[in-house]
């Protein structure tokens, strides 16, 4: 509704000043053209209507500076309203439950880099569950609550097979290369 009212004021002060500026050229050529029905000097009705042109303007800038100033203060309400929001909102809210039913497995890995540095061993503990018909892995992002169900971050998480079969056919090195795939996906 302010947005509205200051178009609406700006409409008005660049028609006021389209008018006053339209009026002045109307004035000095009608001025040219008939000299004689000018008795006075001849912008004195300029300087009058131009009188009344600015004081309108000065109300109108006033009326503009007004509701910019209570569109502004509504604005810092509602992003003060949206950070207290923010604020008191869980960190897992976008996370998503499963239920400790579901669980197939909650494994820990090392995964090797060839190098055989022991600084480049990456342990993964991953969870694996079931979820709307396929086999899911949720790798190193995902906690276990009291309330018997863990809650998994989605960007952590990918689908590893339709059948709980596919998952237990997996060889540990097809396994661990799964979750850190996952892992570097996560992360990125």
């Amino acid at each position: 509704m302010l947005q509205k009212v200051n178009r609406l004021l700006t409409i008005l002060m660049l028609s006021l000043i389209g008018v006053f500026l339209g009026y002045s050229i109307y004035t000095c050529a009608d001025c040219r053209a008939r000299p004689s029905l000018y008795s006075a000097p001849w912008y004195t009705q300029l300087l009058v209507y131009g009188a009344c042109v600015l004081v309108l303007l000065a109300i109108l800038l006033a009326a503009k500076l007004v509701i910019r100033h209570l569109y502004a203060k509504r604005q810092r309400a509602i992003a003060a309203a949206m950070r207290k929001r923010n604020a008191s909102r869980d960190y897992y809210d976008d996370w998503y439950p499963v239920i400790r039913d579901d669980v197939i497995a909650c494994i820990t890995k090392e995964k090797t880099y060839p190098w055989g540095t022991d600084a480049l061993v990456k342990t993964y503990k991953c969870l694996v569950f079931w979820r709307s018909d396929r086999v899911y892995m949720c790798v190193d992002c995902f906690e276990e609550l009291p309330t018997n169900e863990y809650r998994c971050c989605p960007t952590y998480t990918r689908s590893i097979g339709k059948t709980l079969e596919s998952f237990t056919e997996m060889s540990e090195q097809q396994f661990v290369n799964e979750a850190y795939s996952i892992w570097c996906n996560g992360a990125r």
